[in-house]
This record gives C-alpha cells, structure tokens and sequence, in this order.
C-alpha cells in the first residue's frame, strides 16, 4: 500500500491522545495516526454516504448514522476484549 504524508492540523487533545497511544504501543506518532486513520477509512466513507443521504433522505442518513454507532460499539468490544485478553497473560 502507498503511503501518503501529509500535514493534518490537530487540536490538543487530539495531539495528546495520538501521543499517548503512540507511548502504549511504541510506534510513532506518525505510524499511529496514520494506521489508526486506515481503520477508520470504512467509517469514514459511510459517515460522507449519510452526509449526502441526509439532504436526499433524512431517514436512510440516520440509519446509515446509527449503523456506524453499532459498529463502533462491537469495534471497542473487540479491543477490550484483545485487551483483557493481554492483561490476564
């Protein structure tokens, strides 16, 4: 896959928070931003799908909106899962 470098204003939280996961799983920040970016490049489409839906279609947008909120609740059961998983190695 090409890789594409580009610069990205952050606010400081969103700074701090690339910061902290970078210290957690010892990458760099850049290699965290960056995959952390692709995994949400599915959601991401979907979330511009509801935005153009929503001046066509109000209803399918919030379906498309509440779609996106289940999968981010099984993606973070998941990571908590993996996690507790490590923890009780």
């Amino acid at each position: 896959m090409a890789a594409y470098r580009i610069s990205i204003p952050l606010g400081m939280e969103a700074k701090h928070a690339i910061e902290e996961l970078s210290k957690a799983t010892g990458a760099s920040f850049g290699s965290t931003a960056g995959s952390f970016l692709d995994e949400l490049a599915p959601s991401i489409l979907r979330l511009a799908e509801a935005y153009r839906e929503a001046k066509l279609d109000p209803g399918k947008a919030v379906k498309l909106v509440d779609s996106l909120a289940e999968e981010s609740i099984q993606s973070l059961r998941e990571e908590q899962h993996k996690l507790n998983l490590e923890v009780s190695k």
